[in-house]
């Protein structure tokens, strides 16, 4: 969608990672009219004063952001911290693919919102009880292009045991831990573990660190077919 509105001539700014977790973001085209960028988050959110503290940061980043433009389209994907959602002047959409529990139908972000995107029907009958005025089903277009998914197996070390564990998707050191599964795999060298995504700083350091286990096999990027 930013692609698609940065090439008819609209610019934006895409704050990535609002919701709890500082990274570099990979932006796979370049503009002079795209700006992507993952606001700074202070560590140590099970502190209260700290979630505070990142909240109100933010905060005052999207509302400086949108005071120098002109009422520009808010679109928010996936999900906000409900106390900055509070702040926001206004929402223009609010799109939610399959964790709409985030924001049920009482929340400040879903009846701020002008217009909500149910990226799935479980979604929309989640949300537009009540809301059907400006709940609205819109399957996301998928492009399976050779280019995006290039038809390449992998194939996993020989040594790997046959018993094998997985997993795939983001894992980031705040969030997942590592020093946990390192217990697991060196306990356990009759299972194969295997984790497949992208992750932070931090968290290629335990990937570094776990790869010296035989029974560890670290992936960082693959094709659908795969």
């Amino acid at each position: 969608l930013a692609k698609q509105l940065v090439e008819n001539g609209i610019e934006v700014l895409w704050f990535d990672g609002l919701s709890g977790r500082m990274y570099n973001p990979t932006q796979y085209f370049q503009s002079p009219i795209l700006k992507v960028q993952s606001p700074f988050h202070f560590p140590g959110e099970r502190s209260s004063s700290i979630k505070n503290l990142n909240q109100l940061y933010k905060t005052a980043l999207i509302l400086k952001a949108i005071k120098g433009w002109m009422k520009p389209l808010i679109w928010v994907q996936a999900g906000m911290d409900e106390a900055i959602s509070e702040k926001l002047p206004y929402v223009d959409v609010f799109s939610t693919f399959d964790d709409p529990y985030r924001h049920p139908p009482e929340s400040v972000l879903v009846n701020k919102a002008k217009i909500i995107i149910c990226q799935n029907s479980h979604a929309l009958e989640f949300l537009g009880e009540g809301l059907v005025s400006k709940t609205h089903l819109l399957s996301p277009p998928v492009d399976l292009s050779e280019y995006l998914f290039p038809e390449t197996p992998i194939h996993l070390p020989p040594a790997l045991p046959k018993k094998r564990m997985g997993y795939i998707g983001s894992f980031f050191s705040q969030d997942y831990d590592l020093h946990i599964l390192e217990c697991i795999v060196r306990s356990t060298p009759d299972w194969g573990f295997i984790v497949m995504g992208r992750t932070d700083e931090e968290g290629m350091k335990g990937v570094s660190k776990l790869s010296k286990y035989p029974n560890f096999y670290y992936i960082p990027w693959a094709n659908r077919a795969s």
